[in-house]
């Protein structure tokens, strides 16, 4: 691929990585920088999104399910905005955002069995209250600065006790923190989600689409993308970027890329064109297994998305450090499986625990599970060409390196058929399930970096959206510094993509404000109540 600019045409913007951050970036430059669709191009490196989901990919699917299809409510001002502007399907005069709230005014989300222990008995937690000393911990956290904050681990400020509890519990598989990340992102969290502590039990604050992720946002973003003239260019990796410096000014001037196939070739950037960059990837290098076979550990083949990123940072400061978010994979690790079963006494296990319909959606974590087990009950099958079944499990196990309780075997080294019994057994099925569930086919997927962006860190090592000088580009994902928005999330990649496109086009419309308990002070006093009292 060569592309060379003509400085007279019109301005082109050239978007890195068809992710949730490329995609709204490819909305907000349609509507509201108005550039022409078609003079707007999405590079991806995969060929699988164009796919539609014709053809199932048990890896990608279950990536696209992480978060069991959920968002929080007032945490997601800029994922609303950008979803409201995009229809549901083609010919639809519903938006995305509308099919979300009409499917939580339909089938509320209100969960019964948040937490089980090995009892198969729901723990009750009514009163998430922590002792004394964590107060103190907690507090002390919540006041000191970033900065002050640095690489400091979670369980340096709270303790064994605090961690073992259930208030941590719930927070940890809400929202996928392990005792060894960042201590300052768990405050960002804390601030950020202060209104759904009182209600994490039941997680009423959440919208729950009624299809996974990709199905719900990702493929109608496409959709609607590709039908107004907006050019995605499947199979396209990026390898690097030139940039032309002078008197402090940096402007890009040349994309690096790999085509279908592997040819190299270059983009080149005129004045006027601008270039958005996904930096990093939370599914890179995800592998997947099936009933006889573990996923196999990538061992740091890093895709695209990273190896973009430490090409840039070796280029010098303003492009942050990846270092902290993809060198420990074993502390940003987990294993997510897909269980689609015929027959219906998992549902009934299911009923049971959670002691009625199951219309509220279920999400049950087993607290005392060796391998720290979360499962979420899909609110509709798969898509289409996966097998079919009335029953579909996704879930996922947070501690890689236990033996199971079930089976001995460590998550991380577990067969489909192990996970199964695994997971069986914590409902208290027993060996014999299997024969009463029937046929069940079990995907699993190795996520190396899927709470890399909860990692440790340091001031610095995110770099901002637009870094000092840039006049035409600017950096977007889930590892550019956002300040006060919590990471891991679809609004922060949005959020991103926003400020990028609103930085670089110099919009004056205002960006939603991050909402959290450090300006709303009744959000605060919810927080401080929960957690304290």
């Amino acid at each position: 691929m060569s592309t060379t600019v003509n400085a007279q045409r019109e301005r082109h913007a050239w978007v890195v990585g068809s992710g949730i951050a490329g995609l709204a970036t490819a909305v907000l430059l349609v509507r509201d920088g108005a550039l022409r669709p078609e003079n707007v191009h999405v590079l991806e490196q995969h060929e699988w999104p164009g796919r539609g989901g014709a053809r199932w990919d048990a890896t990608r699917y279950s990536c696209s399910a992480v978060g069991g299809g959920v968002v929080s409510d007032e945490a997601s001002a800029c994922l609303w905005d950008v979803l409201g502007s995009v229809p549901a399907g083609p010919g639809r005069r519903t938006t995305v955002r509308d099919e979300i709230e009409e499917f939580h005014r339909a089938a509320p989300v209100q969960v019964r069995a948040r937490l089980v222990d090995g009892r198969q008995q729901v723990v009750n937690t009514s009163s998430l209250a922590v002792a004394r000393a964590d107060r103190v911990g907690l507090a002390r956290l919540l006041s000191l600065p970033e900065a002050d904050i640095g690489a400091h681990r979670i369980d340096e400020f709270l303790s064994p006790n605090f961690l073992r509890g259930s208030l941590w519990a719930l927070w940890r598989t809400t929202f996928g923190f392990q005792e060894w990340h960042s201590a300052a992102e768990m405050k960002r969290h804390l601030l950020r989600f202060a209104a759904d502590l009182p209600r994490l039990e039941q997680l009423s604050g959440v919208r729950r689409s009624r299809l996974d992720r990709r199905r719900a946002i990702v493929e109608p973003m496409i959709a609607w993308l590709t039908s107004l003239g907006v050019r995605f260019e499947w199979g396209t990796t990026v390898r690097g970027v030139d940039f032309a410096e002078s008197g402090g000014i940096r402007r890009a001037v040349r994309l690096h890329v790999a085509s279908p196939g592997g040819a190299p070739g270059e983009v080149e950037l005129s004045g006027d064109d601008l270039a958005f960059i996904t930096l990093g990837s939370t599914t890179a290098d995800a592998r997947s297994g099936d009933e006889d076979t573990a996923p196999s550990p990538s061992c740091g083949r890093h895709d695209g998305g990273w190896q973009l990123w430490e090409a840039l940072a070796a280029k010098g400061p303003g492009f942050g450090r990846p270092d902290p978010f993809d060198q420990r994979p074993a502390e940003t690790a987990w294993k997510s499986f897909l269980l689609t079963m015929e027959g219906s006494v998992v549902a009934k296990r299911i009923e049971a625990l959670a002691g009625g319909s199951l219309d509220g959606g279920v999400i049950t974590t087993f607290r005392d599970s060796p391998w720290l087990v979360t499962v979420v009950m899909q609110p509709a099958p798969p898509p289409s060409g996966a097998p079919s079944g009335p029953v579909t499990l996704w879930g996922y196990g947070l501690r890689m390196d236990s033996p199971g309780e079930h089976t001995g075997a460590t998550l991380g080294g577990a067969t489909g058929s192990e996970v199964l019994a695994e997971v069986l057994g914590q409902f208290g099925l027993g060996s014999s399930a299997r024969q009463a569930v029937g046929a069940t086919s079990v995907t699993t997927t190795l996520l190396p970096y899927i709470t890399s962006p909860l990692a440790r860190r340091s001031v610095g090592d995110r770099p901002p959206v637009v870094p000092d000088g840039a006049v035409n580009f600017a950096l977007i994902g889930q590892y550019v510094e956002l300040a006060d928005e919590a990471g891991a999330s679809l609004e922060y990649s949005v959020r991103s993509a926003m400020v990028a496109v609103h930085a670089l086009l110099g919009l004056s419309a205002p960006i939603p404000a991050v909402r959290n308990a450090d300006t709303d002070a009744g959000m605060a006093f919810e927080d401080l109540r929960t957690a304290f009292c």
